[in-house]
């Protein structure tokens, strides 16, 4: 743990508990440093496991920003894939002991409030019974949090649980606030009545997490290949998986996106991207085969780099459209702003 320098009584204490996976840690990193930039007489506990921080201990960070570790009671990052229902069910059974130890050695000053990944359940618990608030952190959509919320309509409405199948996933779920009318096949597959064992089984290759199979890569390289278009093949870019973080980089930098969700949220994320917002295409699998072909990856990428083509020149304006809106609510004064301001008067209040 890294040392801190005791503070005065008074000062507020932050503890950030992120979910350990870097689609969850990334985004709690840079929140803290908001927060920090805000208001620099916070402090800040960045709770890890051991494995973490020997991941990402050396980048760069706020000095006020401090680390803590959790032991490696969990799966390691690097094989997790292979049993991804045991790996969450050892973050819900294994490390809240450890976190509640944890705290008791904060005390100098103690902790203000605790900043809680929403999937990390245990935390308001630990909160509750410390007299500590805690605040939810959500790193997904608004559009999937109000999925969650509203779960009692889709119930009510027959559309949970349901089994996936021809006749079903093209019914419209268009009664869910603040979210646009989605086909039943574009909610998170939790909604389609598969367990998180079948979604592994069918997405994951051992080894990897949210990775295409060896025959999808081969399509994939063939198809964009055989395009005939100029690229560079990164691990990230206008092709994207659609999670919520890649999605938000994507809108933000105002670039067009090529959308090939596999898990999750990533379905209904390309959806809004495609349809709802429209600056993006979508990447279609073989219904029988789930495999994506080269011939339809090729004649895709053609299209959506056809830079004289009316549709892609409309897209790309969208997209940029999209962009400034976003450079807006986090430039000085933007509703980033407002809204970080309005969480710091709240949890100050509490010293």
């Amino acid at each position: 743990m890294d040392p801190i320098i005791p503070q005065p009584f008074g000062v507020c204490h932050v503890v950030a508990m992120p979910w350990p996976g870097r689609g969850h840690i990334n985004p709690m990193m840079n929140f803290c440093k908001r927060l920090l930039l805000r208001d620099p007489t916070l402090i800040v506990t960045f709770v890890v496991t051991e494995e973490w921080l020997g991941f990402i201990g050396s980048d760069p960070k706020p000095y006020r920003i401090h680390f803590a570790t959790l032991p490696n009671l969990i799966p390691s990052e690097l094989v997790r894939a292979n049993n991804f229902t045991g790996f969450i069910h050892a973050i819900y059974t294994n490390l809240e002991e450890p976190f509640e130890h944890l705290l008791d050695s904060l005390s100098s000053p103690p902790p203000t409030v605790i900043i809680s990944d929403t999937f990390v359940l245990w935390a308001v618990s630990v909160g509750t019974r410390r007299n500590i608030p805690v605040a939810s952190f959500w790193t997904e959509s608004a559009a999937i949090l109000s999925l969650f919320v509203h779960s009692d309509l889709l119930a009510a409405h027959g559309h949970f649980p349901t089994e996936p199948s021809e006749t079903k996933e093209d019914e419209v779920v268009d009664y869910i606030p603040g979210l646009s009318p989605t086909r039943l096949r574009d909610l998170p597959e939790i909604y389609h009545g598969f367990s998180h064992q079948v979604l592994i089984s069918r997405f994951t290759p051992p080894g990897s997490f949210l990775s295409v199979s060896e025959a999808e890569m081969e399509e994939t390289v063939g198809g964009v290949r055989e395009s005939g278009i100029s690229f560079l093949w990164v691990a990230r870019g206008f092709w994207t998986h659609c999670g919520f973080n890649s999605t938000l980089e994507g809108i933000y930098s105002g670039v067009p996106m090529l959308t090939f969700p596999l898990f999750w949220d990533q379905f209904l994320n390309a959806k809004m991207i495609v349809e709802d917002w429209r600056v993006g295409m979508g990447i279609k699998s073989d219904k029988k085969t789930e495999l994506v072909r080269r011939d339809d990856i090729k004649e895709l990428v053609k299209r959506f780099m056809d830079g004289e083509s009316e549709e892609v020149r409309e897209m790309r304006r969208r997209a940029c459209d999209l962009s400034e809106i976003c450079r807006g609510a986090v430039a000085e004064r933007g509703s980033s702003d407002v809204n970080i301001d309005a969480f710091l008067k709240d949890i100050t209040k509490i010293v």
